[in-house]
């Protein structure tokens, strides 16, 4: 087996990996929050559109956050494995 990369750049990319996600999922969140608070002021259907996108964006990336976590675990245990090698 061929092992690739170190133990840091495996613990670098799963935290980064971690704060990205975090950061869009902070950002769709705060989009939901904007949005609402636009609501008010929206007085047609073009309203319900705008709300249904971010919601979609919202749940999509909140689907996914178990996926991330996998990761993050996969890359920890592999920078485990690369730190008992040396």
């Amino acid at each position: 087996m061929q092992v690739i990369g170190s133990a840091e750049e495996a613990r670098g990319l799963s935290q980064g990996i971690v704060t990205r996600t975090r950061t869009v999922f902070e950002l769709a969140n705060t989009m939901r929050g904007n949005l609402n608070a636009l609501q008010g002021s929206f007085q047609d259907e073009g309203f319900s559109e705008l709300n249904d996108i971010v919601m979609k964006i919202y749940q999509s990336i909140n689907s996914h956050l178990e996926d991330v976590k996998s990761l993050q675990v996969a890359l920890d245990a592999y920078a485990e494995v690369l730190e008992r090698r040396n």
